[in-house]
């Protein structure tokens, strides 16, 4: 178990709990356009007259294209700080999301929008708002992540009621600049108040700041290393699961024989489950050896896919199926944030998770277009789930043999950096008892 000295757990959501509730609320905002964009096909479909497959080609877009952007925005933010490219983000999403209800009705439009999107809305995602999070807490880091990430899950969920009570009163292109406006404002209030690089805590106020250098491997330091292939090759395996189960557990649940309305109700707990699965990955990270707690959430995998296999029309059998599903969604993506700022620290942060995360993304959309090939291949899903298993078994070697997060580095350059950060917040008054 992880040593946790006196008073450093509580010290850190003194000072950061307001760096956590921005980050939320930007992970739940910037990252809404996935599942937004899914329930106004149909709306979308009604208005313009494009083929489902049309529409949903301009998701496949700004995630192709959110991936290279999100790399741009993740070294920028390394150079210049999370807090800047946050705060000018907020409105350029606002300016992308709006600019969706402008497409039509010709579909180019359309896809020229979702293109624009993807580059504006690089400037909100995840790597902006898990970097402040990592560079704020160090005791109790999993679950200030986990408290964060969930935020996306709780957005999931309102979504098609905020889009049911708009469309009656603002109609299809405007519910676009609605959203767009309007979440832009809930993100940039908080982010504004809370959301601080940790170097500028206490500028100006007569508090000692901590020096701009953060510890860690460069960028070009972590790819040579093996650490970064094993997380790579770890992360692509777990998503191309995590992408099929998302997306085709409710057709799944129908081929064993229940109905639409039953499969739908029975797939009701994966989003609860997400939930409960991000919060304890980011408890246990906290407490114990990083491997031990990612082979446990890459484990989750092939006990899910065997329950898959062996769907029947059993309802408890199919509802443990949806809840292990649903909690293996919530732990892999705790396990990338948490692990890179582990293993590489945060000198690049930003990069990393830009690449690793983005490949994790990436993996995801894979996965759920070969489970549907495969299906329409074999007429079951039967051999991708068993490819899956293997391939979650894979994954909990690779991250078992990665070895204890290295210190010799990020030591030499952290203790310097947290004993300036604690000075200050002693000058401060607000350091308490170590």
């Amino acid at each position: 178990m992880k040593a946790n000295p006196k008073g450093r757990g509580i010290v850190e959501w003194q000072r950061g709990w307001g760096v956590v509730l921005a980050a939320a609320l930007g992970i739940a905002i910037g990252s809404i356009y996935s599942h937004f964009i899914g329930a106004m096909i149909p709306h979308l479909q009604k208005a313009y007259d494009w083929s489902r497959g049309e529409i949903a080609f301009g998701l496949t877009l700004i995630m192709g294209i959110n991936l290279v952007a999100s790399i741009v925005a993740g070294g920028l933010a390394d150079r210049f700080g999370m807090r800047p490219i946050a705060l000018c983000g907020v409105w350029l999403f606002a300016i992308g999301f709006s600019l969706l209800g402008l497409a039509g009705p010709q579909l180019w439009t359309w896809y020229a929008a979702c293109v624009v999107f993807a580059m504006l809305a690089a400037s909100v995602s995840a790597v902006i708002w898990t970097g402040g999070i990592v560079k704020w807490f160090e005791a109790q880091r999993g679950m200030a992540l986990a408290l964060t990430l969930t935020s996306g899950g709780l957005m999931v969920a309102i979504t098609p009621s905020i889009i049911v009570a708009l469309l009656g009163l603002v109609g299809v292109s405007w519910i676009f600049p609605v959203v767009g406006v309007t979440g832009a404002i809930l993100m940039f209030i908080p982010t504004l108040r809370y959301f601080r690089d940790l170097d500028s805590v206490g500028s100006g106020a007569g508090v000692s700041v901590a020096p701009k250098q953060l510890p860690g491997y460069s960028f070009r330091e972590a790819v040579v290393r093996r650490h970064f292939w094993q997380m790579l090759a770890a992360f692509v395996l777990v998503a191309l699961a995590a992408g099929t189960y998302l997306v085709h557990i409710q057709p799944m649940l129908i081929d064993s024989g229940f109905s639409p309305a039953q499969a739908a109700s029975m797939a009701f707990f994966v989003g609860p489950s997400m939930i409960v699965g991000r919060l304890t990955m980011g408890m246990l990270y906290d407490l114990f050896d990083p491997r031990f707690v990612s082979a446990v959430a890459f484990g989750l995998i092939p006990v899910a896919g065997f329950l898959l296999l062996h769907l029947d029309g059993n309802y408890p059998l199919a509802i443990g199926a949806s809840i292990l599903a649903g909690l293996c969604l919530g732990a892999e993506v705790d396990a990338v944030a948490y692990l890179i700022s582990r293993y590489f620290g945060l000198k690049a942060y930003g990069l990393m998770y830009a690449v690793l995360g983005g490949a994790y993304g990436v993996a995801t959309a894979v996965g759920s277009t070969f489970a549907g090939f495969g299906f329409d291949r074999f007429g079951t899903y039967d051999q991708w789930l068993l490819i899956l298993m293997v391939g979650g078994g894979v994954a909990i070697m690779l991250v078992l043999t990665l070895g204890l997060p290295t210190k010799a580095q990020s030591e030499a350059v952290g203790s310097t950096q947290d004993a300036s950060v604690n000075a200050g917040r002693c000058e401060a008054n607000e350091c308490g008892s170590y």
